[in-house]
């Protein structure tokens, strides 16, 4: 009898999440890999026809991704606070965009606290944030990448976890809450372009010294996905942008 190898399954965080989204919606708009062409058409254009070095190098590590995703037999899951974190994101821009029209100096805009981001946004602007950032789904889906924002059941569990990975090691709230996404996900990889998150889910994973903090971590996760006391438990690594941000 012949079995079906079990499919991988990797955790994009946030700003990955946000480079595969700002990728996708141009390769869209201009026909490039995977709506057209291939991945060096796609650099060339990039190329081409970018100036700004860091709106480039964004495009580019999401193009990296999304060619990774393509070449491999794997399920993607993202956190839906990424979903938040992105909405959040679009809506002080927008309030950004409005206080540069209205001639207000960078370093006075660049520091504006919420009420001033709030007092800047209309209602038909949240709304048009709101449905570009759910545009994200069909648009991996259109793209021929399986992917999907963690399951609404299970809020419970990926909150409960990120308690546990708190009081194990220091991550920020929103961290702790993706590595316990990726947790509850039972993620092979978690791709993440920040540099803290990455080393700790990895030392989490292999640092001699956090071997009591690991064990501690596995019998929770087994806890809390209902698993047998003394399940084998495999925790995560974590890989940065697959071909780097060129």
């Amino acid at each position: 009898m012949t079995t079906t190898p079990l499919r991988k399954v990797a955790f994009l965080d946030t700003n990955v999440l946000h480079f595969v989204d700002l990728y996708l919606r141009r390769a869209k708009d201009h026909c490039l890999f995977p709506f057209g062409g291939d991945v060096a058409a796609a650099k060339k254009h990039l190329s081409a026809t970018i100036e700004n070095k860091r709106l480039k190098s964004s495009l580019n590590k999401g193009l990296n991704v999304v060619a990774h995703l393509q070449s491999t037999n794997i399920h993607v899951e993202y956190s839906a606070v990424s979903e938040l974190e992105m909405m959040e994101g679009r809506a002080r821009g927008k309030a950004i965009e409005k206080a540069a029209t209205e001639g207000i100096p960078g370093r006075i805009w660049s520091r504006f606290v919420d009420h001033e981001v709030g007092d800047r946004l209309r209602d038909t602007d949240l709304t048009a944030i709101r449905t570009a950032v759910e545009g994200l789904g069909p648009l991996l889906d259109e793209a021929g990448i399986d992917a999907a924002a963690g399951r609404a059941d299970r809020t419970r569990d990926v909150l409960e976890l990120a308690w546990d990975v708190m009081e194990l090691v220091y991550m920020s709230v929103i961290d702790s809450v993706i590595y316990a996404g990726a947790l509850v996900a039972e993620a092979d990889q978690v791709i993440s372009d920040d540099g803290y998150l990455k080393k700790t889910v990895n030392r989490l994973r292999t640092e001699t010294s956090l071997r009591e903090a690991r064990r501690r971590l596995e019998s929770r996760i087994a806890a809390v996905l209902s698993r047998e006391p003394g399940s084998n438990i495999a925790l995560p690594d974590a890989i940065g942008i697959p071909g780097g941000g060129r």
